[in-house]
């Protein structure tokens, strides 16, 4: 909520195996969509106060928990980024 815009759709998803948060914002900027994770990584441009820890703590904690992390833009038809999008996947051994 804190990074999307005023008044944007947030939608919670949830299967036997995912837990997926979408909102109808703006996105990240693509060469800042993989350093998302960094410890103390922050966007350029960013007006929100923080230290760019809070991926990375959710990181390691989805690790404890054998769930895996994925951060994605939505884009529409023309390939405008419409939205973001995190999926928590658990991690399933392979027997």
């Amino acid at each position: 909520m804190r990074y999307s815009p005023e008044h944007s759709t947030i939608n919670i998803t949830l299967t036997a195996d995912t837990i997926t948060i979408t909102n109808s914002g703006n996105g990240v900027a693509p060469e800042s969509l993989q350093r998302l994770h960094e410890r103390f990584f922050r966007p350029a441009g960013q007006e929100k106060s923080g230290s760019g820890l809070g991926l990375s703590i959710v990181d390691s904690i989805a690790q404890l928990h054998g769930l895996e992390v994925e951060l994605s833009n939505i884009e529409n038809e023309h390939q405008k980024r419409v939205g973001f999008k995190v999926i928590l996947k658990i991690q399933y051994s392979k027997i």
